[in-house]
C-alpha cells in the first residue's frame, strides 16, 4: 500500500496527476476527469 502521496494512489482519491508533485511547498494539478484540471499545494504534511 502506497502514501496518497503517490501519483499511482493519488489517482484512486482525486485524480490523475498531471503537473508538480504532491510535497509541501510547490503546485501540483490532478485531473478530476474529463478534463477537469485543479492546481492546489500542500502547505505542511
Amino acid at each position: 500500500m502506497g502514501c496518497i502521496t503517490d501519483a499511482d494512489v493519488l489517482s484512486q482519491w482525486l485524480g490523475r496527476l498531471v503537473g508538480g508533485a504532491v510535497f509541501a511547498g510547490p503546485d501540483f494539478v490532478v485531473d478530476h476527469g474529463d478534463n477537469y484540471p485543479c492546481r492546489s499545494t500542500v502547505l505542511a504534511c
